[in-house]
């Protein structure tokens, strides 16, 4: 099983030298970096588009941060405040007429919690 299959499937995963994973992160942390140096008046909509799992109707106010953005959707009515980052190695799902504050992670990521854990695989 590769590093991303288990990612999807919810297991223990590596990945900091998965080449696809890397490659993935790398298009996610392209996109995230065009939509938030758009100027504010003319954002890049198509780069969250290309992210995300969305339709048209949300407003993302830069800076947005994401690991892969394939992992997350997004609803109708869809607003989120300044440095929204989402951490989502795990599936994401945000419903419809949602309101996001400033500063909020949403974080699917955990840490091996048993140091013999990540070296029994």
């Amino acid at each position: 099983m590769t590093e991303k299959e288990k990612c999807q499937n919810g297991y223990l995963y590596n990945a900091n030298y998965d080449k696809e994973l890397l490659k993935d992160r790398n298009r996610a942390y392209s996109l995230c970096q065009r939509y938030n140096n758009s100027s504010i008046e003319d954002l890049d909509i198509k780069a969250i588009k290309e992210l995300l799992n969305t339709n048209n109707n949300f407003y993302i106010t830069p800076p947005f941060h994401c690991d892969y953005g394939y992992n997350t959707t997004i609803g109708n009515n869809f607003y989120s405040n300044y440095n929204l980052t989402i951490l989502d190695g795990a599936k994401v799902t945000i419903g419809n007429n949602v309101f996001i504050a400033p500063n909020c992670v949403i974080s699917t990521a955990l840490h091996p919690l048993d140091e013999v854990e990540p070296h029994t695989r």
